[in-house]
């Protein structure tokens, strides 16, 4: 994280894919599940630090 991001930054739906993109097993189980997100205008947008605890989340869980 850079000194100008906080853990509250929004994040695009383009901003997200591209981080779950680049893991195989974060890909599949993002394309079966509904990550938190918020309503901002007429737009969605994940906050960083929810995607950063799912992602940990998942890394955590058994996979099976």
């Amino acid at each position: 994280m850079t000194d100008s991001e906080t853990p509250h930054m929004l994040l695009t739906s383009e901003q997200v894919m591209e981080r779950l993109l680049t893991d195989a097993h974060l890909r599949r189980v993002a394309s079966t599940c509904v990550l938190p997100a918020v309503r901002c205008g007429g737009e969605w947008r994940f906050r960083q630090s929810d995607l950063e605890a799912w992602i940990t989340q998942q890394r955590r869980a058994p996979s099976g």
